[in-house]
């Protein structure tokens, strides 16, 4: 799934609804009110947190592979 549609599919979740807007090609325009946008945001927020945490694991594995000696370990790096 690209970006693109991980944010369509985020704002379909918090409820907004897809406007077709004789714009540019490609652009795709939505319609929140208040508390949908704060349900997007918080959904747009969570999946950013996850997507560091992952990258910090990610790192934290190549790390400990790369250097055994090392006190940094992944599950330090997960506590962290």
């Amino acid at each position: 799934m690209t970006t693109k549609d991980k944010i369509i599919a985020a704002a379909k979740e918090a409820g907004a609804q897809m406007r077709v807007y004789k714009t540019s090609p490609g652009q795709d325009h939505f319609l929140l009110e208040t508390e949908q946008l704060e349900r997007f945001y918080a959904i747009a927020f969570e999946a950013g947190c996850q997507a560091e945490r992952e990258e910090c694991a990610r790192r934290c594995e190549e790390v400990s592979v790369l250097d055994y000696d090392s006190v940094q370990t992944s599950e330090n790096c997960a506590a962290a």
